[in-house]
């Protein structure tokens, strides 16, 4: 099979977002700005229509919208919402959360366990 690199911008530009976040964090709390970062999985939008990649992998990504049962709308609530409390990592929806800590505390366990897992699901 030929690798397509479809998802390596996208998630680089995610992990550089979520780490750039972090270090802001530390250097301005003692100012007093907040610092939040949105961690949103699928939800229904418009973002597939300027998405270029293979065909199969831009199904998925539309099926996933699809059936996720989540707006743009309700994520930007949501996003407003948990800022408003003072989260820094706002995951959305509440149901990835645990995944996502996953990932970021037992990377391997993330990669080399729940990923294939999902790849062979989805196939």
């Amino acid at each position: 099979s030929t690798w397509k690199g479809s998802l390596v911008n996208n998630n680089a530009s995610k992990a550089a977002v979520v780490s750039i976040s972090d270090t802001l964090v530390g250097e301005l709390r003692d100012n007093g700005t907040q610092v939040s970062v949105a961690m949103p999985m699928f939800f229904a939008s418009n973002l597939l229509e300027s998405c270029r990649g293979p065909e199969q992998t831009r199904e998925r990504a539309r099926e996933l919208m699809r059936v996720s049962g989540y707006s743009a709308a309700q994520a930007a609530m949501d996003v407003l919402r948990a800022a408003s409390r003072g989260k820094t990592h706002i995951v959305l929806p509440r149901s990835p959360k645990a995944l996502w800590m996953i990932k970021r505390l037992m990377p391997a366990l993330f990669l080399n366990k729940l990923l294939p897992m999902a790849a062979e699901k989805s196939k």
